[in-house]
């Protein structure tokens, strides 16, 4: 309830702010009113009309040759105007587009010659394996193609799949590959981190698909890999890089040296790194024979006998004989033996393949310069002079060890490290150090404290120059209009009043002068009252002026609302 009376509020001090306007300043107020709801009912109206279209928007973009015919022809028959734009975009009245579009898809007009998995919603009787394999590689493809079409530059995509035979031989095995086509929107431009997502995308929707073997290209043939990068791209990033790498290095030596060499002012470190950022691949193949006995053959032959005797004798027929039986040297016995063994190992063989990491440093060279010490000397003159200390051989060894061990020194790899102690320029040592003690000691602590006086200050001016008179406007306004609406009730009551003690007056009066009934009671109540409302007039001459200026303006704004 209270809110509603607030609101009630609210609308009566708008109205009365209204009708404190002058007539200029209400046609400059409604005017403006008239402009900004017509320019909002313009953007309402024709935000999806595309420019030059003249009322004409798209029915259907991108549409081959034959659903383009067949919806052209359509149109034509129910006699709806159409426009053709690129030979592939169809343009109907605005006022028809979205009737036109659910009637040609009612009609089965746009056909999408790409299936996905709801291929499989009927089956086929009698189809062979075959078949079968190549609905699922279509319905594959299909499946690819809508999810790749799902990001926001593709306007539309195809995707080819090349799915070889699985062999039980894992070393004669081919690798499937895919190949994807998009057509990009107009204004768009695939990031390499937006391809290496298609990529991505594709070899993980194909079983043994690496992201190497997918090839994508746009609508006009030209390859998209994030491998392919600009020139100027990959320099930068090499640029890029290499400087972070060496600025890290360097951080590192500062912070383990500022606090032997008495501050970062005292050192100068240096950092170069080379890399390489060539990337190779390399395969080997390594046979182990010292594995497991897959099978072993073990072969003894034995054999004794007698040794047949040597021919002897003058060639002829008794030569020829052979030996007599009974009359042979039964004491030469021959004997042979015969030992084989064959063992056959189970041969191992282990392929490795090894990519080299990106950017691999070659070498790394560090450069340090290091301030000495500094101590108070009395020269001839009686002159106090700082007079500088070099520092000693040993804790220069210790400042390389410690900035070997921090750029992890490699001799073989050709590193180096340069540690030299040299008397810095102290006049400007000096300055900086004097500033800084001075901000650290002077400044720095009133630092908080200080900004919140000046945001109180902002505030107390916002405060006196924007809150303060708008306030004070607005309370004299409201005790203005509060004396406006109270003045006339004031009088009234007054006049009232004033007429009540009269006719008490009078009654005394006619008492005491004894009045008949033939007394003129107007004529005296209207002198009376005249007398009065003079005395009032000149007593509270401000209150009458307000209310005949009250009732004067309410009266000229009447008129003009009845003109109107």
């Amino acid at each position: 309830m209270r809110e509603s009376m607030d609101f009630k509020n609210m609308l009566l001090q708008i109205g009365q702010l209204y009708q404190n306007l002058t007539r200029k300043q209400r046609i400059v107020i409604a005017a403006s009113i008239v402009v900004v709801v017509g320019f909002l009912v313009f953007l309402a109206l024709f935000r999806n009309g595309p420019a030059g279209s003249n009322g004409y928007v798209p029915l259907i973009e991108n549409a081959n040759p034959s659903t383009a015919g067949a919806i052209v022809t359509r149109l034509e028959q129910n006699g709806v105007p159409y426009r053709l734009e690129n030979e592939s975009t169809i343009l109907v009245p605005q006022d028809q587009v979205n009737r036109q579009k659910m009637f040609i898809a009612s009609e089965g007009l746009i056909k999408d010659n790409r299936v996905g998995f709801e291929v499989f919603d009927k089956q086929i009787f009698g189809a062979t394996s075959a078949e079968e394999k190549v609905r699922a590689q279509r319905a594959l493809q299909g499946e690819i193609a809508r999810i790749i079409e799902t990001l926001e530059p593709i306007r539309s995509a195809s995707v080819i799949l090349a799915l070889p035979k699985e062999s039980v031989f894992t070393e004669r095995q081919i690798p499937p590959t895919a190949s994807v086509t998009i057509n990009i929107k107009d204004g768009f431009r695939l990031t390499r981190k937006q391809i290496d997502g298609v990529k991505n995308i594709v070899a993980a929707s194909v079983p043994r698909l690496t992201k190497e073997n997918v090839k994508i290209s746009d609508q006009n043939g030209n390859t998209l890999d994030e491998q392919q990068l600009e020139s100027g791209e990959v320099l930068a990033m090499q640029i890029r890089y290499k400087r972070d790498s060496e600025r890290e290095l360097e951080e590192k030596i500062i912070n383990s040296l500022a606090p032997f060499a008495g501050g970062r002012d005292k050192l100068q470190v240096s950092v170069n790194i080379e890399y390489d950022f060539s990337k190779q691949e390399s395969k080997s193949e390594i046979y182990d024979p010292n594995t497991v006995v897959r099978s072993e053959q073990t072969l003894n032959e034995e054999k004794t006998g007698r040794k047949d005797p040597e021919i002897q004798g003058v060639p002829g027929a008794v030569s020829n004989i052979g030996p007599v039986e009974g009359l042979a040297n039964n004491g030469v016995i021959d004997s042979y033996k015969k030992n084989q063994v064959t063992t056959n190992n189970e041969i191992s063989k282990t392929i490795t393949n090894t990519q080299k990491s990106f950017g691999v440093p070659l070498r790394i060279s560090a450069a340090v310069t290091i301030d000495g010490k500094y101590e108070d000397v009395v020269d001839e003159n009686g002159e106090v002079k700082s007079e500088y200390v070099p520092l000693p051989q040993a804790q220069l060894n210790g400042v390389e060890s410690i900035v070997r061990n921090t750029i992890n020194f490699n001799a073989a790899r050709g590193d180096s490290v340069v540690v030299q102690n040299l008397p810095f320029y102290r006049e400007s040592i000096k300055v900086e150090s004097k500033v800084k003690t001075f901000y650290g000691r002077f400044i720095e602590p009133f630092i908080p404290p200080v900004k919140y006086f000046i945001a109180a200050i902002l505030l107390f001016f916002f405060y006196k120059k924007v809150i303060a008179p708008f306030t004070q406007k607005m309370l004299e306004d409201v005790a203005a209009q509060e004396e406006a609406q109270q003045g006339p009730n004031a009088i009234i009551d007054d006049a009232e009043d004033a007429l009540e003690k009269f006719n008490a007056a009078r009654k005394k009066v006619e008492e005491q002068l004894g009045f008949g009934e033939n007394f003129n009671e107007d004529s005296i109540q209207y002198d009376v009252l005249l007398e009065k409302l003079r005395a009032l007039v000149s007593d509270k001459s401000e209150e009458i002026a307000a209310l005949l200026q009250n009732l004067i303006q309410n009266d000229s704004d009447f008129s003009e609302n009845k003109d109107i």
